[in-house]
């Protein structure tokens, strides 16, 4: 049986309303890959935005400048029709972002933050 359209947006809703930090860059990671897997470019880019208006370069100067230069270069891709290549590094940024918030954290490290 398939769910109604509202149910499932109540549902995602819900999701994202309860979700860490870090997991919201998750959702909108796997959100980016679906649309570049459909080819929706402004769908993609838009996540990719998303991404990275979430960057904290206060508590993460380095990684952030990192990641903005791997989202900028995807973001090209992206405006250059390459939605293939573009996916492909989002998947790998997804999966790894995944690992990232499945391994065990030792405590008084930080947990899920966007500018990881």
């Amino acid at each position: 049986m398939q769910a109604h359209p509202f149910q499932m947006h109540a549902y995602r809703r819900q999701q994202v309303e309860g979700a860490t930090p870090g997991r919201l860059v998750l959702i909108v990671l796997e959100q980016a890959v679906a649309a570049c897997r459909r080819g929706l470019r402004g769908r993609a880019q838009r996540a990719v935005v998303e991404l990275i208006g979430a960057l904290d370069f206060v508590r993460a100067e380095e990684t952030a400048a990192g990641m903005l230069g791997l989202y900028d270069w995807t973001l090209r891709l992206l405006r250059e029709g390459r939605c293939r290549e573009a996916g492909d590094v989002l998947e790998e940024l997804r999966a790894t972002w995944a690992e990232a918030l499945a391994a065990p954290h030792r405590p008084g490290e930080a947990q899920g933050g966007a500018g990881e």
